[in-house]
């Protein structure tokens, strides 16, 4: 009897999954650059084909490797994109145009494209295989959009930030601080559009979350934790920040590797862009660049965080610039306790003008935290975003507290310093 049962819920899936989705067709967030907006819209629109074609259609011949018909496959006019709409558009610093879309491509149609093309083909997908071929197909959707999302973030960010900086007295010694202001341009605003309209379009909703949850299938959640009210504490020449933080949004993602895409992001790039400056003292210049980071654990009960054991960037024989202690639960960002908290350890390039002792302190440092044992820890979310800011053109994202030593001889000789960004 709980065979039968079993058989006509099985049933009743597959014959609710068919009639959800149409068996013909598939649906996928797709993003590319260009030269042109139109010549991006064709890129995009070739890999919904290449994605929808390898998975669903085999063939004797590479047909999108052809250069004969890579131009007429994505054309609407023969039917192979039933229909695309637009998510976002955005102008990189190098002038192109990145377009992410959202297209539906005729599996059918692709079929008799295929043979009209000469190649012999073979509909690879019906009922049950058709869905599991689906699902495997939206997973790697799923990170090739994310993939191809940083990256245009990552173009936008390098050109993101305009800097001030005030630089205080400085004592008998030579020792002062700077303190630097990193101001928000239009790329920073585009980037933090693109990453949220591009999360929103590909992430999972409550209903599609709920009925993986109640098939078994496995969903991976992020979270993103914003700065809710900040304090600077001072002990002697040690500055260190107090934040509390509030929950603010949540993604669900069908796969591991999408959450795993974040790290290199949250935890190189984003830091290694706002931190992308050089001061100039005179002639001389010193130059903060971020080139790698390295993790340090404190403390640990369990294998919590080798996932976050990871080392970006360059060899270089720089020196630590900055350290900084970052919460491993989620539980410590409503002030509960942690058994397990690590290092993250920044690295600069040797500099030209020694004068920059450490950095002291980051207001809104913004890093990603990936967990694999979230069962073990009752945590919701396998990985965490934490302080990354509301972006606004002109607004003051970060500040950045600079101890500076400069000998005496050297200090008389300047008159002023001005801050730049590495990549003007």
């Amino acid at each position: 009897m709980k065979v039968r049962m079993l058989l006509i819920a099985l049933f009743a899936f597959i014959s609710f999954q068919m009639s959800a989705q149409t068996n013909d067709e598939v649906t996928l967030v797709v993003s590319a650059d260009g030269a042109t907006k139109e010549e991006a819209t064709a890129n995009a629109l070739r890999s919904a084909i290449e994605q929808a074609y390898g998975t669903f259609v085999s063939a004797n011949t590479t047909l999108v490797n052809d250069e004969l018909v890579k131009d007429d496959i994505v054309t609407i006019t023969n039917g192979n994109i039933k229909n695309y709409k637009e998510i976002s558009n955005e102008t990189l610093p190098n002038d192109n145009t990145f377009v992410t879309l959202q297209a539906t491509v005729s599996i059918p149609q692709l079929i008799s494209y295929a043979k009209s093309k000469g190649a012999t083909t073979e509909f690879a997908g019906a009922t049950f295989a058709m869905n599991l071929k689906m699902e495997e197909l939206n997973k790697y959707n799923e990170e090739k959009a994310v993939d191809n999302m940083f990256k245009a973030m990552e173009k936008l960010y390098l050109h993101g930030f305009d800097y001030k900086i005030s630089v205080s007295n400085p004592k008998a010694n030579g020792q002062l601080t700077a303190n630097v202001e990193i101001v928000a341009s239009r790329n920073a605003v585009n980037a933090e559009q693109l990453f949220y309209r591009i999360l929103e379009s590909i992430s999972l909703n409550k209903q599609k979350a709920k009925e993986y949850e109640d098939l078994g299938k496995p969903t991976y959640s992020i979270s993103f934790w914003k700065v809710a009210s900040s304090r600077l504490e001072n002990a002697g020449m040690n500055y260190y920040r107090t934040n509390k933080y509030k929950l603010t949004e949540r993604y669900v993602f069908r796969s591991e590797e999408t959450v795993k895409l974040f790290n290199r992001f949250f935890n190189y790039i984003y830091p290694k862009s706002i931190l992308g400056f050089h001061i100039n003292a005179g002639n001389e210049k010193s130059q903060i660049q971020i080139v790698s980071s390295c993790f340090i654990e404190n403390s640990s009960s369990s294998n919590y965080g080798k996932l976050n054991n990871i080392s970006f960037g360059e060899e270089t024989p720089g020196k630590s610039i900055f350290s900084v202690s970052i919460p491993a639960f989620q539980s410590y960002l409503n002030q509960g306790w942690g058994v397990t908290n690590y290092y993250r350890d920044y690295l600069a390039k040797e500099r030209s003008l020694n004068y920059i002792q450490s950095i002291m302190d980051i207001e809104n440092f913004c890093y990603y935290s990936y967990c694999e044992d979230v069962p073990e820890y009752h945590i919701k979310d396998i990985g965490t975003v934490v302080g990354y800011p509301v972006h606004k053109e002109g607004k003051v994202l970060h500040k950045v507290l600079l101890n500076m030593q400069i000998p005496i001889e050297d200090l008389m000789k300047i008159s002023n310093f001005t801050i730049a960004s590495n990549n003007e």
